[in-house]
């Protein structure tokens, strides 16, 4: 569907679903599959998807596999990255030690990310101070009657 949009003259494709029924466990399974594939095959091809999973439908469990399958999600309106993301791999893997691994280091990421915006905020802050006083500074030798 991608290439015929494209040939038609489109610059890609877009496309949404939503879910709305609750299917048995074969057929989840499958969609989850289906939703953990998805980002790799389509990650360099002109493609937006919209997955529409309703909290009034779907379960929380399963919503939790959802947001182990998208790397972004809507939540009340708002455009999210997701943190429990997980690449397709370990989303459609059973092993837990690994899964576990990959969470505690990204806690470890996520607080190193956080602990360096902090440094950055600190440092913006402690120049603004300086230019500040460098600033005062000069307006004081400009106002300093000269002769």
């Amino acid at each position: 569907m991608i290439d015929e949009a494209l040939a038609g003259g489109f610059t890609g494709l877009r496309a949404t679903a939503e879910l709305t029924y609750v299917p048995d466990d074969v057929d989840w399974r499958k969609i989850v599959w289906y939703e953990a594939q998805v980002n790799d095959r389509f990650a360099r091809r002109p493609f937006s998807g919209l997955c529409r999973y309703p909290r009034a439908v779907v379960p929380p469990e399963r919503v939790q596999d959802v947001l182990r399958t998208h790397p972004i999600a809507i939540v009340r309106g708002a455009l999210c990255d997701n943190p429990f993301y997980e690449r397709p791999d370990l989303a459609l893997s059973d092993d837990n030690r690994t899964r576990l691994d990959w969470q505690l280091r990204q806690l470890r990421v996520g607080n190193r990310t956080l602990k360096q915006q902090e440094n950055k905020t600190v440092s913006a802050v402690n120049a603004a101070a300086e230019l500040a006083i460098e600033l005062d500074h000069l307006r004081s030798r400009d106002r300093t009657p000269k002769g």
